[in-house]
């Protein structure tokens, strides 16, 4: 298992596009990772093997990476950048590593011999580290951006001497990318600045686009600053979730559409301030009590007098329960029998009298 985790983690490193991309197998194995959550993944189990190994000092060390490759993915983009950069630039120079510092060795013990002591430079307070360690004298929200939908990805323009408000002096104040710092997430994409004005003043710059009409790969995302002296522009680049989905009018969505955190992203969100205020804890009912006070006392009150079916405590206040008042005697019913009862028959106006005649007749024979 070792074996194969380090060959997937080199792997990893040269391997272009994201897992959840490729069609594993056929389609029979498939993954939503990302390239970084992927080498993430690997880290942690290459450390889980070194420890079942008894090796602890390599499991720390691949612990510790991954860790970093987290922060890489969820931090700023342009340390990210910077980062990735100087990574790929040690990979190169990994042949002449040894030489180099067997060279740099001697030429140290050459010049602790002559004596010579070197001298440490004096700070820039224009370096990006100085800016953002200051504490800005004006911030500003900024409302004006451009995009271009370039297919699978879109590009977000900033342009300096327009969007910023100063002018010309913009551009000749920013002068590194490094002055800027952008952090995005799958619907959202903070873009910030700081710059030192020429009357010695700081000044901070923020683009928040949140949230986003369609989602984006954040990792991907490739921050440059490019124009002239005079006229510098950021350009940062997104990488669509969905490639072949266009991206037209406003961008930034509804945010009430926005959608809720979910898993992992749900427990880190639960225990974060919103408005820099801690939000009031709500108060719960417990399992013999499933109701609060609040909730009871919102519960509609029985209409009449009586006070059977309220609470005890309740009633207790109350001064004891009601006693039940005997009402008025009611008489017991009479059963009557129609059996005995001859119906009423009219009796006729007119009676006529009839006369029967028996008429007997004798045969004499």
């Amino acid at each position: 298992a070792k074996q194969w985790l380090e060959e997937g983690a080199e792997v990893v490193k040269v391997a272009p596009g994201h897992p959840r991309d490729a069609a594993l197998f056929s389609g029979a194995f498939n993954t939503q990772q990302t390239r970084m959550q992927f080498a993430v993944t690997l880290e942690k189990s290459r450390a889980q093997v070194c420890a079942h190994l008894g090796d602890r000092t390599a499991a720390y060390q691949h612990i510790a990476e991954a860790q970093k490759l987290e922060e890489l993915a969820n931090g700023d983009a342009v340390e990210r950048q910077a980062a990735q950069a100087e990574l790929k630039k040690e990979q190169q120079n990994s042949g002449s590593k040894a030489a180099g510092s067997t060279a740099a060795s001697g030429g140290a013990a050459g010049a602790a011999v002559a004596g010579t002591a070197t001298k440490v430079p004096a700070p820039n307070p224009n370096s990006p580290k100085e800016l953002w360690a200051a504490t800005p004298a004006e911030t500003r929200r900024l409302k004006e951006y451009r995009y271009v939908d370039e297919g699978p990805t879109v590009v977000i323009l900033l342009e300096l001497n327009e969007h910023l408000g100063l002018g010309p002096e913009a551009s000749e104040l920013v002068e590194v990318l490094p002055q800027f710092r952008v952090k995005c997430e799958a619907e959202s994409v903070d873009i910030q600045l700081r710059l030192r004005r020429k009357d010695g003043q700081v000044w901070h710059f923020q683009l928040l686009l949140d949230p986003l009409c369609k989602e984006i790969v954040p990792e991907d995302t490739v921050p440059k600053l490019r124009g002239k002296d005079g006229k510098r522009r950021l350009e940062v680049k997104l990488f669509k979730r969905e490639k072949q989905l266009s991206w037209y009018g406003d961008i930034v969505g509804d945010p009430r559409s926005k959608k809720a955190p979910t898993g992992k992203d749900a427990k880190t969100q639960k225990g974060k301030e919103i408005g820099n205020e801690k939000a009031p804890p709500v108060q719960k009912g417990t399992l013999m009590n499933p109701l609060t006070p609040e909730e009871l006392a919102r519960l509609p009150t029985p209409s009449g007098t009586g006070s059977d079916n309220r609470p005890s405590t309740w009633q207790a206040s109350a001064g004891g329960a009601p006693v039940r008042l005997a009402g008025p005697e009611t008489p017991a019913p009479t059963s009557t029998s129609t059996s005995a009862t001859k119906p009423f028959e009219p009796e006729p106006r007119h009676q006529k009298a009839t006369t029967t005649t028996t008429t007997t007749t004798t045969t004499t024979t």
